[in-house]
């Protein structure tokens, strides 16, 4: 018999899974293949850029997944550093620009060579 975790007053505990409820959770395993998950996700990314807003909330919890467990949102936190310094004034433009185009490759916003114009 499996187990899941439940959130109690004192904590997240295990507790057994009922066997009903294993067999029901097999079953459906058993009905979906890899090909059914990518179809549902391309469907649900696909009306997400179209601007269905339960969609991109779908897309977003599952795949980005900003919560943690309890529900408290976590920051996205980039798998890499910048891959180049600017010398550009904290708040100007081009130092905006530049942060924007870090996020959008993944990378941390700051890199510690930036120049602090302070």
């Amino acid at each position: 018999m499996g187990q899941r975790k439940m959130l109690t007053e004192t904590g997240m505990t295990l507790s057994p899974i009922p066997s009903w409820q294993q067999k029901m959770t097999e079953a459906a395993f058993d009905g979906i293949c890899e090909s059914d998950i990518t179809d549902i996700v391309r469907k649900q990314v696909e009306q997400a850029k179209a601007g269905d807003s339960r969609a991109a909330k779908f897309v977003f919890d599952v795949f980005v997944n900003t919560k943690k467990p309890d529900g408290r949102e976590q920051p996205i936190i980039p798998s890499k550093p910048p891959a180049e310094s600017t010398k550009a004034r904290p708040g100007s433009q081009a130092k905006i620009l530049a942060m924007q185009q870090r996020a959008q490759r993944g990378e941390a916003t700051d890199h510690p060579d930036d120049v602090d114009h302070s």
